[in-house]
């Protein structure tokens, strides 16, 4: 199952990421959320495309984050960026567990 999942992400296109119209009917999106510092975002997003997670310019303009109260530790000063990647869809029945 993992294998499954990762070889998903592996298999995707940074393009076809970019374009939620090419995901076709059997893939989701999944959505990663960065929140920090500005440099800090950077700094992550930065290693995460060294990795190669996805190309930096997917990633979301920097924003305030809206609700920094509701973190574990609240920052005023909090920023975030948001990208979203596809994942084909599991053929597997709901109540299979994981």
């Amino acid at each position: 199952m993992a294998d499954e999942f990762l070889s998903d992400w592996n298999d995707s296109n940074d393009s076809d990421n970019a374009d939620p119209a090419k995901s076709g009917g059997d893939r989701e999106p999944v959505h990663v959320l960065v929140i920090g510092s500005a440099e800090g975002i950077e700094e992550v997003i930065q290693d995460l495309h060294q990795r190669g997670f996805a190309e930096i310019g997917l990633w979301s303009r920097l924003l305030p984050n809206p609700n920094p109260e509701r973190m574990p530790t609240p920052n005023l000063g909090e920023m975030m960026k948001l990208y979203t990647r596809y994942r084909r869809r599991s053929r597997r029945h709901p109540s299979t567990p994981l």
